[in-house]
């Protein structure tokens, strides 16, 4: 059996399983969600797969969001607030779990509220906290603050192809307020869920498969790392 019919067999099981909404037309929406808010969103049109989001069910505090467009069929632009009606904070590239709703209204909203997830790709936990992450920063000759957050997908890259678009990445610091340790149900790989409050107090949830950790994260450790 190949990777792809490896894949083909997970989706149709995660299918078979999920909860499901029609958004319109012959358009669905499969949501389907596991242990520790592990998540996988697949939308079909008629009886063909269009995409598929793997991501983590967020549970923080909602952010308010405005100027909210789809960039492409997957990813979106917003701003986020520092509350309802309140300043922009910083844009930021995100993939939206109902982006097939938001599409169907024509791919764009006013404002709103979003929770924020992400599924880690780069990482560095300081177990000491906020005090051992200033330490890091001593002597370079760029310092970042503790709780930044850095769109890195809206920075179009040089020699970017013609038709490039934002992507849903960025780095991001803070400290973490809740660490869980769960075994997935369905590949049976052990992934921790962190929640890491960053720049405005925005909370993010982010899901760390378990061989990218030196150390059991614990609240009150510091973050600092990019994900999708």
């Amino acid at each position: 059996m190949t990777d792809q019919d490896s894949f083909r067999a997970l989706v149709s099981g995660l299918l078979e399983r999920a909860d499901v909404q029609t958004v319109g037309g012959d358009v669905r929406q499969h949501v389907w969600t596991g242990t520790g808010g592990a998540r996988v969103v697949i939308e079909t049109q008629g009886r063909s797969i269009a995409q598929v989001l793997p991501c983590l069910a967020p549970a923080g505090e909602p952010v308010s969001v405005t100027g909210v467009a789809l960039v492409d069929d997957e990813t979106a632009r917003v701003g986020l607030l520092d509350g309802p009606g309140g300043t922009m904070v910083c844009p930021l590239a995100v993939d939206l779990e109902d982006r097939a709703v938001l599409r169907s209204r024509g791919g764009t909203a006013p404002e709103g509220e979003l929770r924020l997830a992400a599924l880690a790709e780069r990482l560095t936990l300081h177990t000491g906290g906020k005090a051992a992450y200033e330490a890091s920063q001593e002597g370079r000759e760029i310092g970042f603050a503790p709780d930044f957050l850095i769109p890195y997908g809206l920075f179009r890259p040089e020699g970017a192809e013609e038709g490039w678009v934002p992507s849903a990445h960025a780095g991001f610091a803070g400290e973490v307020l809740l660490a869980e340790a769960h075994t997935g149900d369905v590949t049976r790989g052990r992934f921790h869920r962190l929640r890491v409050r960053t720049i405005a107090g925005f909370e993010v949830d982010v899901a760390v498969a378990d061989e990218e950790l030196t150390d059991s994260p614990a609240a009150g450790h510091w973050w600092t790392g990019s994900s999708s």
